[in-house]
């Protein structure tokens, strides 16, 4: 996989800034910074961030486009700002998808919603099989962080699958219906009941 520096230089910006966010919604930072639980949430986060935009962009390659993650400067700054307000706003950007030459024909594009759907899902999917990698950890070792890598997934997992552009769920809902209740039902299960 090739990645522009611009790209990279956007990922990880991204990453830190959620992981500064989760480390503020997960801990009370008011009473001191304590850098101990930036750096294990943050490599936490790198893991279910990173690898939830990776699958977006990698389904994406795989039906011929274009695609590469961008940074949101407004979502990175509501993600902090929402953080400390005890919720999280988990949006510092996104996987553009633009098409190749080849998968134009005349002025439209040729994915259609189903491609689209598609590529959506991926992202949410990815945390939930993360959450799950996590779960089966922290009840193997009780390691509180593995608990704590089960809830960021399940949390990104269910923020996504909302059905308000741009997020992933609206693009899902937009493909199929019953895969989108499928979905959600499993995410929103995940983060409030295991």
């Amino acid at each position: 996989m090739d990645f522009p520096i611009k790209e990279l230089r956007d990922i990880a910006i991204s990453t830190l800034i959620l992981g500064f966010a989760f480390t503020i919604l997960r801990f009370d930072v008011s009473k001191g910074w304590n850098i101990a639980y930036f750096i294990p949430i943050t490599v936490i986060v790198g893991i279910s961030f990173i690898g939830h935009e990776l699958s977006h962009r990698t389904v994406a390659r795989g039906f011929g486009a274009t695609a590469h993650y961008r940074m949101w400067p407004m979502g990175a700054l509501l993600a902090v700002v929402s953080a400390v307000f005890g919720w999280l706003f988990a949006a510092p950007g996104a996987v553009e998808v633009f098409s190749s030459s080849a998968r134009w024909k005349g002025d439209h594009l040729q994915m259609g919603k189903r491609e689209i759907g598609m590529i959506s899902l991926s992202g949410p999917l990815f945390n939930l099989f993360a959450g799950g990698v996590f779960l089966l950890l922290f009840n193997l070792t009780k390691f509180p962080l593995f608990g704590y890598g089960w809830g960021i997934n399940a949390s990104l997992a269910a923020f996504n699958l909302v059905p308000v552009p741009p997020l992933d769920g609206s693009k899902v809902l937009a493909w199929d219906v019953k895969v989108w209740i499928i979905a959600i039902a499993v995410s929103f299960y995940s983060w409030f009941f295991i």
